[in-house]
């Protein structure tokens, strides 16, 4: 198609709408009716790029030799823009329409002009192609100028249209319809196509106040295209047309959307740029170290900071620096006049120039004014990894120096201080285990400075095998936060061979981040001396203590604040307190718990002891009673004499002294209890007659025990004939845990009582271990009936140490036998009661299966049915019968008929788990099985459950027709009870279920869906 060139003019295109509705279907006689035609005619394949026919007329203006050497031209290489508008045309021949167009051929080298008439006409079934009317057209000669113009118009990328001064197009070049579509065809007379491209409404009218001024108007501005919003640049001014002489609008635009992206990616990434380098500015300029940059290629300063410049002395130069007027060399000499040891200085800068030497050095530059400046130097390399200068950073460390400097003399200082105080003096790494030992920690043990070295294994290995655990362990507890110091008194192997007691002190001096000890110092005191004086102070006391101990009285000896600091081994004995637990402890500690003859509490204050210390008079013979620890009353007699010290009226110390009068009190308080026992047993024994119940009668034995005796627990056992021991009865105090239905086994007293069974017998223990319970005393008296030995009566005390007394062994004895006597009482009473519960069991069980019978059946249904009925739960009923069961007995007998009834009636009974069901004999070889509160989902499940439980029976039925094994067939119906129905419809719909079941084959479940409801209203 390359040969065809397009007229620019405003008649370029024109769309004519024919009549045709549709493109008619080309035949022979009209090709041949063409070819007689003197006007060129040419049909042209647009999908295939193909011309498919032309007459003779047309050979000429196509410089074709003939009709085949047409045909067989390549059409396919023509431009996107000529591919689009060819398809555009096909799009409008569908559509019935006819395009007029003006083409230029170029035959034999002059231009023709053709007016084509195009249309759409149908070469094959359902292919449309384009039929071309040529008229030549005879116009004046157009010179070659203009000629190439038009073709440079036609192809050049720049868009180019004209537009009426309202807006109309009236030329657009291919590029300018590429971009913004065919315009020439406005979609109404009154739209202005120039002015919409704008999506600034403002720059179009900015545009055409310039037109109208006679003003070139250049912008880049945004506009509407085919591929959505673009940015264009556009140099738009006012012309003639030369047609009509008329003003016009020339555009001429060009898409730079990618520029202007980059365009504004680059402002950002400057913006970026700039926001980074004020922000690096403002740290390094508020910042205390000094920046420094040099290019070591130009010897140009890239950066610095204020603060370099005040490190090295020229802020006279800054000014110019940031100029540029200086450069790296120019600075030097200034800077080289503050190193105190220029030499090191310039042997340490060395390695800096070097390009492999890719690390961060940093050194310390020593100036001459005292000042100690830190260098921390690194490499600037360029995108491509090219060395081309160093960044420099500066730190002045002088005061940081200084205070290490007087760190150090004051830790020399301290040191000094501390062995000038005859301590030794230890530092150890707790992380490398290296330990610097002082002079004098050396000398202590008679070494001299070098014959010990800085390892912890040195300390170790001295330290005395005996003490070594303890130490290591009050390390660990310091170590671990426990105690606030390390604090260790242990023994330590001196140069000649002896040991001396050492004093050892230490804490943590720094510690990691985790926490973990990095450093602990710590101080070594000898304390030999000390020791020794502790130990003869001990074996003088143990002279005195061994006077005190013979004595029978109790001896303690209280402050004046009236702490216990001393006492016999008399004063242990009767108080129940080793000496340790009394340490400490004063007369008025509510521990004592100290009370009157009375029984009244005894005010701590009112003490003999505590009076003599008060008032600083003697007390004699004040009795009062002091608990145990194990619980035990003891009664004292109390006499205090107090101590006074030379010249003072205010006694320092009391001694006081007592003795044992428990045994007298006893005695007094035996006859008392001999006559409350009597009437307790009295009352006892009359109450326990008057019932027959055992549960009763038992329950008033031990409460009325246990308060008597004032025990922790009493408890009746039940000896079994299997050798246990379940507790059947029992009163226990709160606060111990309750033993009842336990079963038990003491070894003490099941080996004891199991062969007591002739005659009552008594044991009494003060202080036993029982294996299941916590017991520290117990009594125990065996219950008979007749010869044989129906149980035990026991009381046991836990709370503390108790001795029992012949008379509370004598009381329970007598309790025993009372208890006895209405026990038989009482068992003879429930035998009488097993007998009738017997003779009813018998009544509900039905004799051949030994499952539930009828009645039993009918009973548990009513009253099912009654508390559903209250509740609104449902109850489902299964109703089995098995299968075939008369031809059973026909062919196996009616005694393996008996048996196959008790296989299925225990295989039901196993199947029914929950003790609210009831599986039953009903009647025959029927059964039934109550489910309360079960629906008919788990009331098949059940069913279910039931067959397979007679499936493995296995039980034989030859004459089945069902399998040749016993089956059942189960109605089921659910119902939630209401009160205008009766148990009875229950079982005629289960009944109804069943019948189901057996007319649907047998060996199966069949569920009731019919409501009972409706039943209810039948029957």
């Amino acid at each position: 198609m390359g040969s065809i060139k397009k007229n620019l003019h405003k008649n370029y295109q024109e769309s004519i709408t024919t009549k045709t509705a549709l493109p008619k279907h080309i035949s022979v006689a009209d090709l041949m009716a063409f070819e007689r035609l003197q006007t060129p005619i040419w049909i042209y394949d647009i999908q295939k790029l193909q011309m498919w026919w032309a007459n003779s007329a047309a050979l000429h203006i196509w410089n074709a030799q003939s009709r085949e050497e047409l045909l067989s031209r390549n059409f396919s290489e023509v431009s996107e823009s000529t591919r689009i508008r060819l398809q555009s045309h096909l799009h409008q021949f569908q559509q019935g329409k006819t395009i007029a167009e003006n083409w230029t051929f170029y035959s034999q080298g002059k231009p023709v002009y053709v007016r084509c008439l195009c249309s759409g006409i149908e070469i094959k079934q359902g292919q449309i192609a384009m039929l071309v009317e040529g008229t030549v057209e005879v116009v004046n000669q157009i010179d070659q100028e203009t000629l190439r113009s038009i073709e440079a118009l036609r192809d050049t990328t720049l868009m180019i249209s004209l537009y009426t001064m309202d807006g109309v197009p009236l030329m657009q070049n291919p590029a300018t319809m590429r971009c913004y579509g065919d315009t020439l065809q406005p979609n109404s007379s009154t739209e202005n196509a120039f002015l919409r491209h704008f999506v600034d409404p403002t720059v179009s009218q900015q545009a055409m106040e310039a037109i109208k001024l006679g003003h070139m108007f250049s912008i880049e501005t945004q506009v509407f295209t085919n591929e959505g919003i673009r940015w264009h640049g556009m140099d738009i001014r006012c012309t003639r047309d030369p047609v009509t002489g008329n003003p016009m609008i020339l555009v001429n635009e060009k898409d730079i959307t990618k520029q202007q992206t980059a365009l504004e990616e680059h402002q950002r990434a400057e913006e970026e740029l700039r926001w980074r380098s004020a922000l690096l500015s403002s740290m390094t300029e508020t910042s205390l170290l000094g920046f420094f940059v040099v290019d070591n290629r130009t010897d140009e300063i890239l950066y610095f900071n204020h603060r370099f410049c005040k490190i090295w002395g020229i802020e006279h130069l800054e000014t110019q620096m940031r100029l540029g007027a200086l450069k790296n060399n120019d600075i030097i000499s200034e800077c080289i006049s503050l190193i105190a040891d220029l030499p090191s200085f310039i042997e340490s800068s060395k390695p800096l120039q070097s390009e492999e030497n890719r690390s961060i050095v940093e050194d310390e530059i020593l100036f001459v004014d005292g000042r100690t400046i830190r260098r921390f130097s690194s490499q600037i390399r360029d995108s491509q990894d090219q060395y081309f200068g160093r960044l420099y950073i500066f730190e002045d460390i002088t005061s940081r120096k200084q205070i290490e400097a007087a760190l150090k003399a004051s830790e020399e200082r301290w040191q000094y201080a501390l062995e000038g105080n005859g301590d030794g003096v230890w530092d150890w790494n707790a992380q490398s285990n290296e330990v610097f030992f002082s002079r004098r920690w050396k000398e202590m043990l008679g070494f001299a400075e070098d014959e010990i070295g800085n390892t912890l294994s040195e300390w170790d290995q001295r330290v005395h095998i005996d003490d070594k655990p303890g130490v290591y362990h009050e390390i660990e507890k310091y170590f671990g936060g426990e105690t606030q110091q390390y604090v260790s008194e242990h023994r330590v192997l001196c140069k000649d061979g002896t040991y001396k007691w050492i004093l050892d002190r230490g804490k943590i001096f720094t510690r990691s981040e985790d926490g973990r000890p990095l450093r602990v110092l710590g101080t070594h005191t000898d304390i030999t001396e000390r020791k020794r004086m502790e130990e003869a102070l001990r074996e003088s006391e143990q002279r005195y203590r061994s006077v005190i101990t013979a004595m029978a009285e109790g001896i303690v000896l209280q402050k004046t604040d009236g702490r216990i600091t001393a006492c016999n081994e008399s004063a242990e004995r009767i108080l129940g307190l080793t000496a340790d637990q009394m340490m400490g402890r004063t007369s008025i500690d509510p521990q004592w718990k100290a009370i009157h003859e009375d029984g009244s509490a005894f005010p701590g204050q009112t003490h003999p002891a505590i009076v003599t210390l008060r008032t600083g008079q003697p007390q004699f013979n004040v009795v009062m009673g002091v608990h145990k620890p194990d619980g035990r009353l003891t009664w004292i007699s109390i006499n205090s004499q107090p101590l006074f010290k030379p010249n003072e009226s205010t006694p320092y110390a009391v001694v006081a002294s007592f003795t044992d009068i428990t045994a007298r009190k006893q005695a007094q308080q035996t006859l008392q209890q001999q006559a409350q026992r009597e009437r307790m047993i009295a009352a006892i024994a009359q109450h326990i007659r008057q019932s027959l119940d055992l549960n009763e009668i038992l329950n008033t034995t031990v409460a009325e025990v246990r308060q008597f005796l004032q025990s922790d627990r009493v408890i009746i056992y039940r000896c079994n004939p299997d050798g246990s021991n379940a507790v059947v009865i029992e009163s226990v105090a709160e606060t111990w845990q309750p033993a009842e239905n336990m079963e038990i086994t003491d070894s003490h007293f099941v080996q004891t009582h199991r062969q007591c069974h002739q005659q009552p017998t008594i044991k009494a223990n003060s202080d036993i271990y029982l294996e299941q319970l916590p017991v520290t005393a117990k009594l125990v008296v065996s219950i008979l009936q007749g010869y044989r030995l129906w149980g035990l009566l026991v009381v046991e005390h836990s709370s503390t140490r108790r001795e029992w007394q012949p008379w509370e062994s004598e009381l329970l004895q007598q309790l025993a036998t009372q208890v006895a006597i209405a026990i038989q009482q009482s068992e003879l009473y429930q035998q009488l009661q097993l007998a009738n519960q017997e003779l009813e069991n018998i009544a509900m069980v039905d004799q051949l299966t030994q499952i539930a019978n009828r009645r039993r059946f009918d009973h548990k249904l009513d009253c099912v049915w009654q508390y559903l009925l209250r509740e609104q739960g449902c109850v489902s009923l299964l109703l089995c019968d098995i299968d075939y069961f008369k031809r059973y007995n026909d062919t196996y007998g009616h005694a393996a008929g008996d048996d196959c009834l008790r296989l299925v009636a225990q295989a039901l009974q196993q199947t029914v788990k929950r003790s609210t069901d009831l599986a039953a004999r009903y009647g025959g070889e029927e059964f039934v099985v109550i489910l309360p509160n079960t629906n008919s989902d788990g009331a098949f499940q059940v069913a279910q459950e039931i067959h397979q439980a007679i499936q493995h029976l296995s039980i034989p039925h030859i004459a089945s027709d069902v399998k040749p094994d016993v089956t059942l067939s189960i109605g089921i119906a659910t119902v939630i009870p209401t009160s205008t129905m009766v148990p009875l419809h229950l079982i005629e719909a289960a009944d109804q279920a069943l019948y189901q079941a057996k007319a649907q084959g047998r060996n199966r479940s069949f569920v009731n869906e019919i409501s009972i409801s409706a039943q209810d209203s039948a029957l």
